[in-house]
């Protein structure tokens, strides 16, 4: 397994991946003696498992005093009683869910399965957590115990405090907006989680058809900093055209319900409305195909910005097959398009770092009428983000983050190792940037931006930034070569 940094690790590694095999396995005929023998010998756990190897359930030591209370006796057969205990946890699932239920059930250990539900053996806490305190554990115990939008909003507005003490630790820039995107991740996933409880308590029952909810752009990526909005859609399986009223009816309060809870969490309302509520983002999987076709074929520039868009894009829960079908027939029609790469090259060939004529850095007056500021999302990380994506789509590359691109890139021989470390290192330097000044703004309680004000950094940090946005400039310039454009 690659290595992750810690910080991610709870959210993007596996729980397959961190199984202990079991001390205490039991067979189907297990008895209460057998149980109370084998539970000196574990962790707080055993589990019941088939000749198969299927887990048929799991107990803890209070549940076996229970059954003695209860009046089980020591030769009672317990595979039945175990049935209603301690549901296990997929394999599949992030990390972050097992320290969820594990915190939650106050348990040391949870049996894990694969997809046929047979035993891999126990998760635990002491295999997945490092010593002391992490910002990323201290995340996972607030998400454990959070359940109500104020506690996580709560959770949403420490992000600066967490991106602070991850850059005091010295972790990578790139490891700390993809923990901050991760953690957003999670609380769309509770996000929808209470749209759809709110929408079963007012009558509207189960969703009429699978789904799945996606993120695109800097969430996707994994590449979002201290305060995003939203932008987020839906993929729904295709249905029968019957019942198309009552799913469209579904799955448009769903939309509702979910961007309304989200801005109150925290994540504010998409300005370019790129968000569920939205037909465009919100459609059914052949929708989606039959959209993306007319976009590659049209290439009006409303079409080439929202093809722009879809081309980051993640599925933070639902149906995965629905996004991963979505992305792999977006990806070939516009790959099958030859003008397409060339014409989205277009709408983005005016996107230029924020250096003069004569190298020195170039500054402009934001939003809020500050002058002598440089907005680095735009003129800075953009630039790039844009370039390795378009490389990757005519390399057919999968990766979505942008320091996963280009290594991919290096990979399929469209760049070069040395090119590539440079650029990396310019997309941490550039990011750190924005994150020391979105902190600053965070603690003045003034408004995030992505603004810096060139007085304020040092002489190092803009000979730094100087050199970062020069070669930005150069894989920009070296661009209409690479795509044959």
């Amino acid at each position: 397994m690659p290595a992750i940094h810690e910080p991610t690790r709870l959210f993007q590694a596996k729980v397959r991946d961190h199984v202990t095999a079991a001390a205490a396995i039991l067979p189907a005929d297990a008895t209460l003696a057998d149980a109370i023998e084998r539970l000196r010998a574990t962790r707080g756990v055993a589990a019941i498992v088939a000749s198969d190897g299927r887990l048929l359930g799991a107990f803890t030591a209070n549940d076996v005093l229970e059954w003695i209370e209860r009046g089980v006796k020591p030769n009672d057969g317990i595979a039945k009683l175990t049935a209603e205990r301690r549901s296990a946890i997929s394999g599949d699932r992030p990390l972050l869910d097992a320290v969820v239920a594990l915190r939650r059930e106050r348990l040391s250990a949870l049996p894990v399965t694969d997809v046929r539900g047979r035993f891999l053996g126990l998760v635990t806490l002491t295999d997945v957590l490092l010593a002391g305190a992490t910002p990323a554990f201290e995340i996972a115990s607030q998400l454990a115990e959070a359940s109500s939008v104020a506690s996580l909003a709560r959770i949403r507005s420490a992000a600066a405090t967490t991106a602070a003490r991850m850059l005091a630790e010295g972790v990578p820039e790139e490891q700390i907006i993809a923990t901050l995107s991760d953690v957003n991740a999670e609380l769309h996933r509770r996000a929808l989680d209470i749209a759809l409880a709110d929408l079963a308590a007012d009558g509207w029952g189960k969703p009429p058809a699978e789904f799945a909810l996606i993120v695109m752009g800097s969430a996707a990526r994994r590449e979002s900093l201290i305060d995003p909005d939203q932008d987020n859609g839906l993929v729904i399986a295709d249905h029968d055209p019957a019942s198309y009223p009552a799913v469209e009816s579904y799955f448009i309060a769903l939309a509702e319900r979910l961007t309304m809870t989200l801005d109150r969490i925290g994540f504010a309302l998409c300005k370019g409305n790129v968000m569920a509520t939205n037909p465009v983002w919100r459609k059914s999987l052949g929708e989606w195909r039959e959209q993306v076709a007319i976009w590659a074929q049209r290439r009006q520039p409303i079409h080439l910005l929202n093809s722009d868009v879809l081309l980051d894009v993640a599925c933070v829960a639902g149906d995965e097959t629905l996004v991963s079908d979505l992305r792999r027939h977006m990806i070939a029609a516009m790959r099958q398009t030859p003008q397409f790469v060339r014409e989205l090259y277009g709408i983005e060939q005016d996107h230029t770092v924020a250096l003069n004529w004569f190298g020195f850095l170039k500054r402009e007056t934001s939003e809020y009428e500050v002058e002598g500021v440089i907005n680095l999302k735009m003129r800075g990380t953009l630039p790039l983000v844009e370039g390795a994506r378009l490389l990757s789509l005519m390399a057919g590359i999968d990766a979505t983050s942008t320091t996963g691109r280009l290594a991919a890139l290096t990979e399929a021989g469209a760049l070069q190792k040395d090119e590539v470390e440079t650029l990396v290192d310019c997309f941490r330097v550039i990011v750190g940037l924005i994150l020391i000044r979105q902190i600053e703004d965070a603690r003045a309680d003034r408004p995030i931006t992505d603004y810096v004000v060139v007085e304020k950094l040092s002489a190092r940090d803009r000979t730094r930034l100087k050199r970062a946005l020069r070669e930005i400039e150069r894989f920009r310039n070296e661009l209409p070569v690479r795509l044959g454009v």
